[in-house]
Order: C-alpha cells, then sequence, then structure tokens
C-alpha cells in the first residue's frame, strides 16, 4: 500500500481516492505492530495505522477543498458588487489551495 497523496488535481476526486484507500487497507490481513504504541485499534495494527494515515489526508484535501469553495463563492460576490480586482485576488488564493500551495 502507498503512502497518502495530499495533492490531487480534482481535490474532491482526491479525497474520495484516499477514502478508498483506507478502506482498501482496512481488508488486509491483521498485521500487528511489534510494539503496540497503545490499546487502540490503530496504535496496534499495521494496517489500520496506515488506513488512518489516509482517512486524515482524506480530511485534510476535503477541508482545503471547502476553504477554497468558500473563497470561490466570496469572489463571486464580489464580482456581483464591481469588485474584480479584489476578487481575483480571491481566486488566486482558492487556486493555491487548491493545489496545496502554502499560503
Amino acid at each position: 500500500m502507498g503512502d497518502p497523496i495530499l495533492v490531487h488535481e480534482n481535490p474532491v476526486l482526491g479525497g474520495i481516492a484516499e477514502i478508498i484507500s483506507g478502506m482498501s487497507t482496512l481488508n488486509m490481513e491483521p498485521k500487528p505492530l511489534p510494539v503496540p504504541k497503545g490499546a487502540y485499534l490503530s496504535e496496534t495494527d499495521e494496517w489500520v495505522e496506515h488506513a488512518m494515515k489516509h482517512f486524515g489526508a482524506a480530511i485534510d484535501i476535503l477541508r482545503r477543498a471547502e476553504k477554497a469553495r468558500e473563497h470561490i463563492v466570496t469572489a463571486v460576490e464580489f464580482l456581483k458588487i464591481g469588485l474584480e480586482a479584489e476578487a481575483l485576488e480571491i481566486l488566486k488564493i482558492a487556486k493555491n489551495m487548491m493545489e496545496g500551495k502554502p499560503l
């Protein structure tokens, strides 16, 4: 199983892909960690621990996509009231969010 991918061309589909990867990982035969890190499944089994990384990546990707969507909505509102320059700046921020670039 590969590591999670944090940047996808389409973040929503990327988030879904990470969830699918996590679900696939959970369908592997149990693989207990040699030294458990705690009592929870994600702390005692290598595959569950790995699945949690994919689920965490999906959450991060989808949060970023939602923030970008909020920025796009704001940019549209700015365009409606004639604030084109401000709208373009907000759209640049949204684009960087979607590409996973730091702001």
